[in-house]
């Protein structure tokens, strides 16, 4: 039997039941009071659960808080055997990270590992099978960037696309794949458009290393996983939530007993939504217009749509000098355009 505490969903986002229990299992520890779990739809919540890429999550947090015998035996089967492929690669990705971390410090490349690569390296999970990764993300000083795609492409790690157009420009480079490895690898040079919420070379500068890897410090982690969220995955524009993300933040403050804190629309927006999501208290405020448009939008799904649609457009209105830019540098590209739209 699972507690809901209602107090927390006050005021919050409309959540289902299936949610509101994803939640409690998630990111608390004491369970008080309970309801009966035989209300819950165990496929609404394996839904719930696998958009949020947490499934492996919900089956360790359910055997480590001694939860299993209040869900079927089918359902923790189901779930244990997610978690159990999921542990594998885990333990596959622990071996190709600390190959590339050879190979590109014997080549003394400034370089750390990011997100789940770098939080699987930091120990910050229960269980190394809990976090499900996709590539292997790195962050290299953008001066050494032709010598680690040299380096990649001496290990057999190719581009994944044959369009790469866009490599001067973008944040990251196309991944790139080795057919005998299980993640690609994709290489990053900017985390964000914007320099002053995540300094680049700062976080080269102050990197730490575990087992031979290099890593970023605790607190650039810790900003690098809500800015990335928030930015870059378009959470903080399009008023969306990731549990994997919250998570992980929650990790690593648990982990290292640290808080930051930035004064960023985006970051105090994070913070809100974990309020009305009942995962950590906040005393800060919504603004007005945020309060109006997250009302609005929840409301339906037309005029969800409707307001994705115009944060669509205006992403592309933003990205049109820079397409211009590089038909002037590639004719090749404006042939790209042609075929891909006519």
């Amino acid at each position: 039997m699972i507690k809901l505490n209602n107090k927390y969903f006050i005021n919050s986002y409309k959540l289902s039941l299936e949610e509101k229990v994803l939640i409690k299992i998630l990111f608390e520890d004491n369970f008080k009071d309970s309801i009966d779990v035989s209300k819950i739809d165990l496929d609404n919540l394996i839904k719930i659960t696998s958009s949020h890429l947490m499934l492996p999550s919900l089956y360790s947090n359910i055997i480590n808080k001694r939860l299993s015998k209040l869900f079927p035996t089918a359902f923790i089967n189901y779930i244990e055997e997610i978690y159990k492929l999921n542990k594998q690669r885990n333990i596959q990705l622990v071996e190709e990270i600390n190959f590339l971390s050879k190979i590109l410090n014997e080549k003394e490349i400034n370089h750390v590992f990011l997100k789940g690569s770098a939080n699987i390296t930091y120990s910050i999970y229960q269980e190394i099978g809990e976090r499900m990764i996709g590539d292997i993300d790195l962050l290299v000083d953008k001066k050494q960037l032709s010598l680690v795609k040299d380096l990649l492409e001496k290990e057999n790690y190719y581009p994944s696309e044959k369009t790469n157009f866009f490599e001067i420009n973008e944040k990251h480079i196309k991944r790139r794949v080795n057919k005998k490895k299980i993640f690609a690898v994709e290489v990053h040079t900017k985390l964000t458009n914007n320099a002053k919420i995540i300094d680049e070379n700062r976080m080269l500068k102050n990197k730490i290393k575990i087992d031979n890897v290099l890593l970023p410090s605790p607190k650039s982690m810790i900003k690098h996983t809500i800015y990335n969220w928030q930015i870059n995955d378009n959470g903080y524009s399009q008023f969306r939530y990731s549990y994997r993300c919250i998570y992980d933040y929650i990790m690593l403050t648990k982990k290292y007993r640290i808080d930051v804190y930035e004064n960023t629309k985006q970051y105090r927006d994070f913070l809100i939504t974990m309020s009305l999501l009942g995962v950590k208290e906040s005393e800060i405020n919504e603004s007005y217009y945020r309060k109006i448009i997250r009302k609005q939008i929840k409301s339906s799904k037309r005029k969800r749509y409707l307001y994705y649609q115009i944060m669509c457009a205006k992403e592309n209105v933003k990205r049109i000098p820079e397409k211009i830019l590089m038909i002037l540098q590639n004719p090749n590209y404006l042939r790209y355009l042609f075929k891909k739209h006519l």
